[in-house]
Parts: C-alpha cells; structure tokens; sequence
C-alpha cells in the first residue's frame, strides 16, 4: 500500500507505509490496538481522519491524503470502484465512464459496489445474520462483538 500524507500549510510530504499508518490511527483512537485491518479499511479511515492528524514538520492539524493509485495514469483510466484499469475498448465506447466493465454490471443489477459496512466498536466489517425469533429477519452484525 503507498499512500502518504501532505501538510497544506508547510507542504511538507510524510511518506506513509502500512505500520505507520495504523500507529497514527490508533495515536488519535481512529483504529483499536492489536484489532488487524483490511487494506481498504485503513485506507479509508487515514482517508476520513487525514483532517485529525498533525504533520510532523510544523505541528499544524489538518493533513491531506495522497494515495498511490492516481484515477489517470500512463496506461489509462481506473475504476472508481476497484481501482483496476478500464479496458480502453469501453472508454472507446463509452468515454465518460468512470466504472470498469464488472463494477458497472453489478450497479447495473443493482448490487452496492461501495466498501462494506463497518462494526463502529471494533472495525470489523459487518456481517449478515438472521434473527429467527418470530418472523425471519436479517440485520447487519459483527462477528466478534455480536
């Protein structure tokens, strides 16, 4: 994962990997000690948090993220979604496109293609469970808190 952190004030960038990154989260009580993340999570709570965190050069609060992964590149176009590349061949139909073919087909058919939900207690993604007392319902649950 390459991501780093860039102060608007100073400019100063603070390349981050992957430990880094989890011990500033959990600096700011963003992400729990010994609780092990998914790429995606982390990269969307430095995301959501960039604005908590200090930089290390002028002390300001207020960072902005910088992924790795740039939305253009030398060899095209990447999907919102997934990141991947979008085959040149649907941008040649469909220029404006800003999904790949497979994350279009699921919107299409009506499956959410945005990141899962997320336990706000320990930061396990949600599961679906199903309640049988009474009339079968099913709810979001975390695995490990229930």
């Amino acid at each position: 994962m390459k991501m780093h952190w860039h102060c608007r004030s100073c400019g100063h960038d603070e390349p981050t990997p992957r430990e880094d990154a989890v011990l500033r989260l959990q600096s700011i009580g963003r992400l729990k000690r010994g609780v092990r993340v998914e790429t995606d999570l982390l990269l969307e709570l430095a995301r959501v948090s960039a604005g908590e965190l200090s930089c290390i050069a002028c002390g300001v609060t207020g960072l902005a993220l910088n992924e790795g992964v740039p939305a253009h590149d030398d060899f095209g176009r990447r999907c919102e979604v997934c990141r991947q590349l979008i085959d040149p061949e649907r941008l040649e139909v469909f220029p404006d496109s800003t999904l790949c073919t497979n994350c279009q087909k699921g919107e299409d058919r009506g499956v959410d293609s945005t990141m899962p939900e997320y336990c706000s207690s320990c930061g396990t993604p949600l599961v679906l469970a199903k309640s049988t007392i009474g009339v079968t319902r099913y709810r979001m649950s975390c695995p490990q808190c229930r």
